[in-house]
């Protein structure tokens, strides 16, 4: 059965602001433009206890390939890399950030 799709910007509001700040601090205006339109497509299901990545977009298997590119950022807690397809936010890597973690796994069990 298909998970359902959930807003960034709704389900996590303080992060999405969060994300969209960094980015315009990184100089990734169109980016963080971006944010208010990003889907929470899956989790990352690796199982390690700090980590806390989402997938805006189906992960293939294997790398994302060509066009790819990944943004690191300096958040004030934790670790956030952006991957970043053709231009498209497709993933949030978010390590070590309990408090993002525990509330994306009760929004994707």
């Amino acid at each position: 059965m298909a998970k359902p799709e959930r807003d960034l910007k709704n389900s996590l509001p303080e992060f999405a602001a969060e994300l969209e700040s960094l980015l315009v601090a990184a100089g990734e205006k169109d980016l963080a433009a971006e944010v208010a339109t990003l889907r929470l497509v899956d989790r990352c299901r690796c199982g390690d206890w700090f980590c806390a990545t989402v997938y805006c977009a189906p992960h293939p298997p294997g790398a994302w390939g060509p066009g790819h590119k990944t943004i690191c950022l300096d958040p004030s807690k934790g670790m956030i890399n952006v991957d970043v397809v053709d231009g498209k936010v497709v993933e949030v890597e978010v390590l070590y950030r309990d408090d993002l973690r525990d509330k994306l796994l009760s929004l994707l069990p």
